[in-house]
């Protein structure tokens, strides 16, 4: 079913709905609630202009709709999204603490400090939006800016979709889930937005929970371990993987141990900043319990890590691959694979040996030039 149908639907006694057409350009995304206890620390530190962006501007917008859009899809965490909240209020008050002792102007103090504008804005549209904010770290933490973007693309038009097969079988839906998938203005630089704001979040808290991102990196460079399902539908599998994610550090913050059968729940606590007791068993009796010390998780919140995929060597760590049909606007779809433990700034030793080659190659002839990084690539595998 189309959503031109949704659309046309919305009005009709099916789902008891008795608006008008021009009821669909009511703009619900404009409702702002107050933040949860646990986040209300993190909006006290935010600068004016992204107070703003989060409560009244487009970012805040995006969170309403994409929690509208989204709600239902993921199971109810109530433990973990408060240890978010404390854990995102503590980061920034750390963050904020730190640079209030640098020289302070009007504009730093306007337009600087920690940006978690995303995790106000979901705070202040919805409890719904709060999942979907997770979701958003998880793409970042591990898939680029453009290939985030074309996910979030297949993912609203999935579950638009989704609603839209729903609405026809005349299951009862709420009313903003309607409206948000009938409303066609959730753009590419709308998610784009969304997911930038998230991105510098995760570079905020990384920096400021470096040493056990540090000892997580190093216990998943020893794994190999893919995440998702490797379906051929990215919705099902990116929501499998969130709703998945969820599942598992809810457990652990509750206090539940975890046994780790795929990169899901790898992938949620890295981009979380949520450390639980690691147990790592290798097969070859040097088993190794890993205190991270994380006040958040429960006493009995323990890890277990002994599985690993018999992957390529090249698929060392966590990874994830998915067919990105949005990425690009002809042909098939290209499967891409990202991983986790690396980090994208940095080339590895074979591009290294790539550049400087062609740095030496640079005074030659365009042809034998040509042929020189024709040959070094075939060597080093780097095309």
């Amino acid at each position: 079913m189309s959503i031109s149908r949704v659309q046309a639907a919305v009005a009709t006694a099916s789902q008891g709905i008795t608006l008008s057409a021009a009821n669909l350009n009511f703009d619900f995304t404009l409702i702002k609630f107050d933040a949860p206890a646990e986040y209300r620390a993190l909006g006290a530190v935010l600068s004016p202009s992204r107070v703003r962006e989060a409560e009244t501007g487009p970012l805040h917008v995006t969170a309403r709709r994409l929690g509208a859009l989204f709600d239902g899809v993921c199971p109810e965490t109530p433990n973990l999204i408060k240890a978010y909240g404390t854990r995102a209020s503590d980061i920034s008050l750390e963050v904020s603490a730190r640079e209030s002792a640098k020289d302070s102007n009007w504009v730093r103090s306007e337009y600087g400090g920690i940006d978690a504008t995303s995790i106000w804005a979901a705070a202040t549209s919805s409890k719904a939006a709060l999942p979907v904010h997770l979701l958003a770290c998880i793409i970042a933490r591990i898939w680029n800016n453009t290939e985030a973007v074309s996910i979030w693309d297949e993912l609203v038009v999935g579950r638009r979709s989704e609603i839209a097969a729903k609405f026809e079988q005349g299951e009862m839906l709420p009313d903003c889930m309607v409206f948000a998938a009938a409303q066609q203005e959730m753009t590419r630089d709308h998610l784009a937005r969304w997911d930038a704001s998230a991105r510098a979040w995760l570079q905020s808290a990384d920096l400021a929970r470096r040493r056990q991102l540090t000892q997580f990196r190093l216990i998943v460079e020893n794994v190999s371990i893919a995440v998702g399902s490797k379906t051929s539908s990215l919705y099902a599998d990116v929501v499998g993987v969130w709703t998945s994610a969820l599942t598992a550090m809810e457990g652990l913050v509750s206090g539940r141990p975890h046994v780790v059968k795929d990169g899901t729940v790898l992938l949620g606590l890295s981009a979380w900043h949520i450390y639980p007791d690691m147990a790592i068993f290798d097969g070859a009796g040097c088993n190794k319990l890993v205190p991270m010390k994380d006040d958040l998780v429960g006493e009995r919140g323990l890890l277990s890590l002994g599985l690993s995929d018999a992957g390529r060597q090249e698929d060392r760590g966590v990874y994830w691959s998915l067919s990105l049909a949005h990425h690009r606007f002809y042909g098939a779809a290209p499967r891409h694979t990202r991983r986790l433990d690396v980090d994208g700034s940095r080339i590895t030793f074979s591009e290294l040996m790539l550049v400087c080659y062609g740095c030496l190659l640079r005074r030659w002839s365009s042809s034998y030039a040509e042929s020189g990084l024709e040959s070094l690539s075939c060597i080093t595998g780097t095309v």
